[in-house]
């Protein structure tokens, strides 16, 4: 037992600020002309437009583009992805990217879809939510 029991504890000068985890979203997703046909092994280019909506910062990641079926849904790879720098909270990183058609893609029609944080790495508050799809077509020929 001590003299004094009120006297432990000090507070500190300096502010602390807590702050939760970043959320990034793909707010924007666009293909260069389309709609537009493009044979198998040809080129797209996609613009993308990556905001942390969370509370901390986004360390630098990887964004991933798929076509995906207009028809069935399915999800297809594009050959070609793009790394991104850290993002702060409220802040976007619009980023652009040539990517290819890979040869074994079904002849059909598709939207692109982008992916933040495609190699899973970052905590964010949601991680259902990094993926935008463009409006604009493309036909697979």
């Amino acid at each position: 037992m001590e003299s004094i029991e009120d006297d432990n504890c000090l507070t500190s000068q300096a502010i602390v600020k807590v702050v939760g985890p970043p959320d990034l979203i793909v707010t924007l997703v666009t293909v260069k002309n389309a709609p537009l046909p493009v044979a198998r092994g040809g080129s797209l280019t996609i613009t993308a437009t990556v905001k942390n909506q969370g509370e901390g910062d986004a360390p630098p990641s990887t964004l991933k583009f798929l076509l995906v079926d207009t028809v069935s849904g399915a999800p297809k790879n594009l050959n070609g992805t793009k790394d991104y720098a850290l993002i702060q909270p409220g802040a976007t990183s619009t980023q652009q990217r040539i990517v290819t058609v890979f040869l074994d893609t079904p002849v059909g029609t598709y939207v692109v879809q982008a992916c933040a944080d495609s190699l899973d790495v970052i905590p964010e508050a949601s991680e259902t939510n990094n993926c935008f799809t463009s409006t604009g077509t493309i036909t697979v020929q």
